[in-house]
């Protein structure tokens, strides 16, 4: 038996446990920002939404790492839309040149990010809504199957241009199915990770 795609174990998740905390980042001066599996599905939806009517083609996620990240990833998913990781521009950005080779090879239709990148030459920027989505009903629109490319993985581009390498949904599905035998993980499982997702 074919293990669950991603977007469809997030929005079983938030259908029979919409309350339980999906994703959650510490903070230095107190209590760690959490959301929901039910916060993630409808702000995902939403964004979703927004990048079905920009037309087809990859989505660059120019996102710094957090909880907006997870809901990129997702809404890029819901969409039908393969996302891009990408480490976000600006005077931090280890290499201007890498991002520009990614833009010009994929060809994104849309980029999201927390703000606008007037040197992205990316047709249109959306931003993650934020608890203003939280009502939003979550559903999985028709499109995107297991087959389809959910990332684009491009190479460091460090022995040349960088180059994308397609994951599908049905890789993604195996590989954390077999984390999670491997693992041993279950429902009541918690995991943290410090690695940056681009």
């Amino acid at each position: 038996m074919a293990a669950q795609a991603l977007p469809d174990i997030l929005l079983t998740r938030a259908d029979q446990d919409p309350g339980r905390v999906a994703y959650e980042t510490p903070h230095p001066a107190g209590q760690p920002s959490t959301l929901s599996y039910a916060q993630v599905a409808a702000r995902a939806t939403a964004l979703a939404t927004e990048l079905a009517a920009q037309g087809d083609g990859p989505v660059l996620l120019a996102c710094p790492a957090g909880l907006d990240y997870a809901i990129a990833v997702f809404a890029g998913f819901l969409a039908g839309r393969p996302v891009i990781p990408a480490y976000p521009p600006g005077a931090s950005s280890p290499d201007h040149g890498r991002l520009d080779g990614i833009v010009a090879d994929a060809q994104p239709s849309a980029v999201i990010a927390p703000v606008r990148h007037t040197d992205l030459a990316v047709p249109a920027t959306f931003t993650v809504p934020g608890a203003e989505a939280d009502t939003v009903p979550w559903r999985r629109p028709p499109g995107a199957a297991r087959k389809d490319a959910a990332i684009i993985q491009y190479t460091s581009g460090s022995t040349g241009h960088p180059r994308g390498v397609l994951v599908r949904h049905e890789s993604l599905a195996a590989n954390t199915a077999g984390i999670a035998t491997a693992f041993r993980l279950h429902a009541g499982s918690r995991a943290l990770t410090w690695l940056p997702p681009f």
